[in-house]
Order: structure tokens, then sequence, then C-alpha cells
């Protein structure tokens, strides 16, 4: 797939060609089993009572199960893999939606998705019958009591129905439930933030100490998120800050994945900070989320920036010392930008197979790494709405990766000599709660060069430790 703006259209006009060879030739000798057809009619006909009586077009698969022998399908009933044969064709035709991450069916998800998610990502030039006000989604974070209010002619129960919805929408990572305490808020100073149960995790993670006076349920769509500025930024990355001092005091770690078609498709990266939530409570919060970059805090000294712009991501880690750089791990102890990296790059295979990329150690020199005054120049200006939309102020975007980071690329290779090709979850093994042995399963190195690992920019030898790399 081709997501370029040149690209779209020849892409389209390829794959439209292609389907329309395939269904000819499939057409041919075309044979469906009666049993699939009269499913399709069972499932068509629930999505009409729901429609109907204003009910949220989701089955659960018994539900769907003991509905089969009103049409006669008492086999399919009796028989667990002629009925999952069955829901894989009601899926390929377009019937119902069963990704692994779900535990129910949802009917009609193309025409409902669409007419759903419209209330939260529009274009401003289309108008739908119901839509969240724009003063009720504040940097891509909207409470479930503002989605029921707007929603609630839409549901017979409202509040129970819309709560599964969105429910639905965060399995499927679309968005983030987070718990927004409204009291002992601090501001963030942001080191100790780590440490403070408030943040995107608290729901996900079911940690509910009740130690705060009220609570909101809110939902942040990543896709939502503004683009990075500076003066933001700098509140919580010391890269983004104009004076260089205290930046050039620390030490630098850094990884980066080159995508070879020279673009990420547009749903990566928030779909990446969807993903993150599995991290412990803490490390994310909205207030250091952009829609191309994102500050994650490990402690009192330790922050990662997750950052992506046109073909390049970068995870770069920083602390006062390379120790500091450390996180502890049931399966041994490992850098955080280690560690950060096999998460990403689990996420990347196994959500983008198709994605061809290369990967690079960026070098560790704070000159390298640290804001000069000279970079500020190296943004663009845009006009960025506030929250007042008739105001309007001209702030500079940071470019994450070309304005912060000038130095070279050193081309990573796998020790080993060989991808790792096995089935590693790293949900399933503990990786996103430092548990698991992830970081050890493919180790990378910096490919050898006849010139050396010298960087063209400071003119440093490379010189990393990889345990610390």
């Amino acid at each position: 797939l081709d997501y370029r703006p040149k690209g779209i259209k020849p892409m389209i006009e390829n794959v439209r060609h292609a389907l329309s060879t395939a269904a000819d030739e499939v057409a041919r000798d075309w044979w469906v089993p009666a049993s699939y057809e009269k499913l399709a009619e069972l499932v068509r006909r629930l999505e009409d009572e729901k429609k109907a009586n204003r009910e949220v077009p989701i089955v659960s698969r018994e539900e769907l199960r003991t509905r089969l022998s009103s049409v006669g399908l008492d086999r399919m009933r009796m028989d667990p893999q002629l009925f999952q044969r069955g829901i894989e064709y009601l899926e390929a035709v377009g019937d119902v939606m069963a990704d692994h991450r779900l535990d129910c069916l949802l009917l009609d998800p193309i025409s409902w998705f669409a007419s759903f998610l419209a209330h939260f990502i529009r274009d401003d030039d289309i108008v739908t019958s119901v839509q969240l006000d724009a003063q009720f989604v504040n940097r891509g974070v909207v409470s479930l009591e503002d989605v029921v209010m707007a929603l609630q002619h839409d549901y017979t129960k409202p509040r129970e129905q819309v709560a599964q919805v969105m429910s639905l929408v965060c399995c499927l990572e679309l968005c983030i439930r987070y718990q927004n305490h409204k009291t002992h808020e601090t501001n963030d100073d942001r080191a100790a933030q780590a440490n403070v149960p408030m943040a995107i995790n608290d729901v996900q993670n079911g940690n509910n100490s009740g130690a705060y006076d009220s609570d909101v349920i809110s939902y942040l769509f990543p896709c939502l998120l503004p683009q990075a500025i500076s003066h933001e930024i700098a509140e919580h990355w010391p890269t983004a800050q104009t004076d260089p001092s205290p930046a050039l005091s620390l030490v630098y770690r850094g990884y980066r994945f080159r995508s070879r078609s020279g673009f990420f498709p547009p749903g990566l990266f928030p779909g990446l900070l969807a993903r993150c939530r599995l991290l412990r409570t803490g490390v994310m919060s909205p207030e250091r989320m952009w829609k191309n970059c994102a500050v994650l805090v490990f402690g009192p000294c330790l922050r990662v920036v997750l950052r992506i712009e046109d073909a390049v991501l970068d995870i770069v880690g920083a602390g006062p010392t390379a120790e500091d750089l450390f996180v502890g791990a049931a399966k041994g102890q490992a850098s955080v930008v280690i560690w950060m990296t096999h998460l990403v790059k689990m996420f990347l295979r196994r959500s983008y197979p198709q994605l061809t990329m290369d990967e690079s150690f960026l070098c560790p020199s704070p000159e390298c790494n640290a804001l000069h005054n000279e970079n500020n120049d190296r943004g663009t200006s845009a006009t960025c709405k506030t929250a007042n939309e008739n105001d309007t102020a001209t702030e500079r975007f940071f470019l994450p990766c070309k304005s912060y980071y000038r130095g070279s690329e050193f081309s990573a290779v796998p020790k080993s000599g060989k991808l790792y090709q096995g089935d590693h979850n790293c949900e399933a093994d503990g990786c996103w709660s430092q548990l698991g042995p992830g970081h050890k399963i493919e180790t990378m190195i910096p490919k050898a060069t006849n010139d050396g690992h010298v960087c063209r920019n400071c003119w440093r030898e490379l010189g990393l430790r990889l345990r610390t790399s």
C-alpha cells in the first residue's frame, strides 16, 4: 500500500483492477455452501432487529450459536469447526468483524464504524446528524459523559450502550480509556509523575485506589492529538529547551527505524501510542503526547521520546548517567532504549508486516542530540487553533527527527546474522511490564564498515557499550 499523496490514486486503480480480475476468475466456478447463505441471512436479520431496537450491533458468539437452530443449522451449532468456518466466511464478505482482540462479533462493521467514528474523526466540511462539539474535545480527549450526551438519541440505554461501544473501540486500539482525577492533580514537574497513578494506564490496568474524591472516565483518540509544538515539548524533554546547558550534560541513546518505501502509514503512530497503554502506570500522560511525538517518563531521571516524521521513527532515551538508562527486568537488566526498541519492533512486524525497514543506532553524543539555538529556524510555522477557535497563534512545529538529531546513522544488524522469525508475543510474555525475555531475542550490533563508526557531525567514535545502547 502506498499512502503518499501522489501514490494513492494509482494504488486505488491498481487494487480495483486486481479485485476485478480476481472476481472474474473466481466467478467461473464460484460455489458457496447453502449453510453459509443461511448463516448470512440470520446475521442480517439480527442486524435489522438491533437497528430497529436502537441497540448496539454487537452479538456474542454464543448468542449467534443459539440462534442457529431457528434457521435449520443444527449441524453447524454442534460442530465448532464448521461454526468457525461460517464466521470466517461472514468476515470475508464483510457481514461481520471478528477481530482477534474482540470476544464478540460486530455486525455491519463497515457502515456502522464509519458512521460512529464520524462523530469524532471528521472533515470540517462534512456535517453528520450528531457531532461532538469541538469544545468537548481537548487535545484528543473526550469524556464519557459528553459522548453519552451527544449520542443519547441513538440508543435506548445510552449510558450503558455508549460505554459498551467505547469499550469495543478501545479493544480495537482506536482510542485509549483513562481516568482523569479531579483532585490531587499535579503540575507535572514532571519527573515525579511516573509514580502518580493518574494517567492512561489506571483504567487499563484496573488501578483504582479510591484516594481521589471524584473520577471522570475519558477517552483519548491519538489521531486527534495536535502536532508537536516546541514550547510544549520543552516542558518535558530537555532536548527541546533553548538553553542547551542541561541537555548537554545528559547521556543519550537512540535507535531509528527508516521505512524503505519512504513513508509510514498515517495510522501507525496513533496505533503505537494506543499500544503503549500497556506500559506501567504513569509512564504515559495525554499532556506529553502529540500526533507525531510522545515523551515517556520512567522515573525522576529517565525519559524516552518516541517521534515520527515521514519515513523515520526514532526512540531516544536521556538520563544523567548511562546507568540511569537501565531498567530492571525479571530476565535481566537492559537499556530502556533496547527494551522500547524491542516493543516497537514487534509492534511493527505484527501490525505492519508489509513494511520493510532499515534499522540503525544514533550517535549518543549530546552535540548531536541537544538543541542548539540555530535549530529553531528549522521548524515550520503554522497557524494552530487554540481552545477558542476564533483565536489563532503562530507556533513553531517540531520537526522531531530532522530538527533534533543531526548526527549520523549507524546501520544495525542482528548479532546472530539473521532476523528473528519466531512467534514471540510481547503481551503474553510480559515484555510491556519489563518481565519478559524479549529484549534478548534479537540483539542488534552496529554493522562493520571500512570507514569505522565515526559520526560525521561531532566526529566522535560511536563507542556504544551494547548493554546501554
